[in-house]
């Protein structure tokens, strides 16, 4: 059974990666060379177009991340309402699509911990 994740989206760097990767879809030739083959037509596989939505969290948050699984229900949450729901295709980890996407935080971690 699908489960829902309430994922907050409230930060400063959480709205700038939320316009960039959620409310802009990324095209999937911007991700293609940070995936294995087999990943990457396993995530094509979902979508009709060439484009796809993205998140990711950072290694602070892996157990959250760990039960994430395709099927599951995202509610996006900022300013006591929820602004976006969407439902998970694939989760994987991946660092350097990470960078690619979002760069680091100040601590130089990244958020590759990822959910299309």
């Amino acid at each position: 059974m699908p489960q829902v994740i309430v994922q907050p989206a409230a930060g400063l760097e959480a709205r700038r990666h939320f316009t960039n990767t959620i409310e802009r879809s990324v095209p999937l030739t911007r991700i293609q060379p940070h995936m294995s083959d087999a990943d990457y037509r396993r995530l094509a596989a979902f979508y009709d177009g060439d484009h796809v939505w993205v998140w990711g969290a950072t290694p602070g948050v892996y157990s959250r991340w760990a039960r994430i699984h395709t099927g599951d229900i995202v509610m996006f949450y900022r300013d006591k309402r929820f602004i976006r729901t969407a439902k998970v295709t694939f989760p994987c980890q991946n660092r350097a699509l990470a960078i690619e996407l979002w760069g680091r935080d100040p601590d130089g971690e990244t958020w590759e911990y990822i959910y299309f």
